[in-house]
């Protein structure tokens, strides 16, 4: 059953995105300066789908600001400060029927860099997450296609100012995976979450950090283990302090990052 990337398929990915994204919540770092939370989204322009962002500052929004002018589709926004106050901002790009994944982030003066192609063999590339550790990596997975297999979840690190060569979360298999989301963990690891296609239907599987490669594939269950756990009760708390400005359309093409001062996030779509 191969699984090529069209048009309706871009369509179903936003729809899950969001469901998928509103589950991750975590644990991490504290917040970097007054920023709370930040919002980047997709919108159309009435030619083509731009980003934009919003940053939430002592209880106020800011106005947007449009991150993409060019003659992509520009959809799946995912966005991370690390530690060192540095933002990264990745996205799938769709242009003359090809799709790719870019990116971007702020130089020493808070500026965006221009955009850029994440360097990946692949021929199709779509729907990145991003975050960045507590040492300025960041760690982005998407869900990639050779043009011959289904799709397959993958794994890079910028490491010494350039992406490492991607690598294989999922284990290789002839059915699809998709929609992948990297959060760190309560427990201080690194964990992939996805929709993965299994005995007839779509069901969200997990996979652990293990040092130097990715652990085998779990299903995720209703009985929550005691770190899921914490991060539903983090997800409650969280909820509350921030609700998303009234201009960020309804669409599910958003994200949302919440920053604590007491070194909680939560990770949200809609």
């Amino acid at each position: 059953m191969k699984s090529r990337i069209d048009k309706k398929k871009v369509g179903m990915l936003a729809v899950i995105s969001g469901l998928v994204l509103l589950a991750g919540v975590l644990c991490s770092r504290a917040s970097a300066g007054r920023v709370d939370a930040e919002v980047v989204w997709a919108q159309s322009d009435g030619l083509r789908y731009e980003l934009y962002k919003a940053t939430h500052r002592d209880g106020t929004w800011s106005g947007p600001e449009k991150l993409t002018d060019d003659n992509a589709d520009n959809l799946h926004p995912c966005i991370d400060t690390g530690p060192d106050g540095k933002k990264w901002l990745v996205w799938t790009a769709m242009e003359q029927g090809g799709y790719e994944i870019r990116y971007t982030f702020t130089n020493t003066d808070g500026q965006w860099h221009e955009p850029m192609r994440f360097p990946s063999p692949l021929p199709s590339n779509i729907a990145p997450s991003l975050i960045v550790d507590n040492a300025n990596v960041p760690w982005l997975v998407w869900s990639g296609n050779d043009g011959v297999h289904n799709d397959e979840i993958f794994f890079s690190r910028y490491l010494h100012g350039k992406w490492q060569k991607p690598a294989l979360v999922n284990k290789a298999n002839n059915v699809p995976d998709i929609l992948p989301f990297i959060s760190l963990t309560c427990d201080g690891g690194y964990e992939v979450t996805w929709q993965g296609y299994r005995s007839g239907k779509y069901i969200t599987l997990s996979s652990r950090w293990q040092g130097n490669h990715w652990g085998k594939e779990h299903p995720v269950s209703e009985k929550l283990p005691e770190d899921q756990r914490c991060g539903e009760r983090l997800k409650q708390k969280m909820r509350s302090k921030v609700e998303l400005p009234s201009f960020v359309p309804g669409n599910r093409q958003s994200f949302l990052r919440v920053y604590s001062p007491d070194g909680l996030e939560r990770y949200e779509g809609k």
